[in-house]
């Protein structure tokens, strides 16, 4: 998994034990983290911190409320933690709302990622931010593709 952001300034990793040639070899093989989600309670309290700034122009609340969802669905449709989450600041919950409203509307995810995401400064120079962007969004949208089929067959 290495170290995943899940909001805020939070970050969880995993750690394990490894010897010195493990350490120093080049790994043949390319590690894919698997899908993390934050629990409905970490969901919930991040909206919750939404809703005491009192505004009416708050983009996760305003999200919420166009696209008419109990807290049920934002807790089942957001909160994913994807592979290039650590690339940036803005909370999962906020983006991936961002982003279901930009579908809803008609609007073209990929072209609006400079909007959705808000990128870390690191020392050393990280990949090509349009291409995170646009990563994020596609694995986000075949998640929520996922969820989609999975309420069809029930």
């Amino acid at each position: 998994m290495g170290v995943q952001h899940i909001g805020g300034q939070w970050f969880v990793g995993s750690k394990r034990t490894m010897g010195i040639e493990e350490l120093f070899r080049k790994s043949e093989e390319v590690s894919t983290p698997g899908l993390y989600k934050l629990s409905d309670r970490r969901v919930e309290r991040y909206v919750q911190i939404c809703r005491r700034q009192n505004s009416v122009h708050e983009p996760t609340l305003n999200a919420i409320y166009h696209l008419q969802w109990t807290q049920q669905q934002v807790n089942k449709v957001t909160g994913f933690i994807l592979p290039n989450q650590l690339y940036i600041r803005t909370h999962p919950v906020a983006w991936q709302l961002q982003y279901c409203y930009m579908r809803k509307l008609g609007n073209e995810p990929f072209q609006l990622a400079h909007e959705l995401f808000q990128f870390r400064h690191f020392i050393h120079t990280i990949p090509n931010v349009q291409e995170i962007g646009e990563q994020l969004i596609d694995h986000y949208s075949r998640v929520i593709q996922s969820i989609e089929m999975k309420e069809w067959s029930l």
